[in-house]
């Protein structure tokens, strides 16, 4: 009897041991596809400052690229090549594209309070090269980054931005891909969202 009672005991146990796992698997997958979701969300409202298109935006992994998710703006004119041109229009659009590119680990990072894979990412990677094209040392380099970086950051952290990463990383994790119209309008739509919440605590609060 107790050695029918042990055996049953290791089948629940062990049991219990294959349900934990595979719920702490799940618990991982899920805080993955979170953490990819404020990520693109970070560069759709980027490009939404930034006067950027976005064309489409998804959380669809893409091995191919080693990319766990996307945002599709468009792309470059023939007439633009950063290697060759420093005026003030090119370094405009490279500013903006640099800004683009890293915020998605500024979102990460302000929302989660950690930026995953940043220094290993072709974000980061192409955000420092294109950045390098414009200036003429590190010392030049590492502070014309730093002073993008605070830029993306006082953009990114506004609170009606906070709200409307929030409210598309929520949409993207539910429909997994986003074209850029359904995109735009969820952040507008959380922006006035955003600001009509605020007046209703100022009108409690007075």
């Amino acid at each position: 009897m107790s050695m029918m009672k042990n055996r049953l005991k290791n089948i629940l146990q062990f049991k219990k041991t294959k349900i934990l796992n595979q719920l702490d698997c799940y618990i991982k997958k899920m805080k993955k596809i979170e953490r990819t979701a404020i990520h693109e969300a970070g560069h759709a409202v980027a490009n939404f400052d930034l006067g950027l298109a976005i064309k489409r935006i998804s959380i669809i992994p893409n091995e191919k690229d080693d990319a766990l998710g996307y945002v599709v703006g468009s792309k470059w004119g023939k007439d633009f090549d950063p290697e060759i041109y420093t005026d003030a229009k090119t370094r405009g659009r490279i500013e903006k594209e640099y800004m683009s590119l890293i915020s998605g680990f500024m979102a990460e990072r302000l929302l989660t309070g950690r930026a995953y894979r940043s220094q290993n990412s072709s974000d980061y990677r192409n955000a420092v090269k294109l950045l390098f094209t414009q200036v003429g040392s590190d010392k030049e380099f590492n502070a014309y980054a730093k002073w993008l970086d605070i830029r993306t950051e006082q953009m990114l952290k506004m609170p009606f931005y906070i709200y409307a990463i929030k409210k598309l990383s929520e949409k993207l994790i539910e429909k997994r891909c986003l074209n850029g119209r359904e995109a735009r309008e969820i952040i507008r739509n959380a922006i006035i969202e955003y600001g009509h919440k605020k007046d209703i605590n100022k009108s409690a609060i007075s």
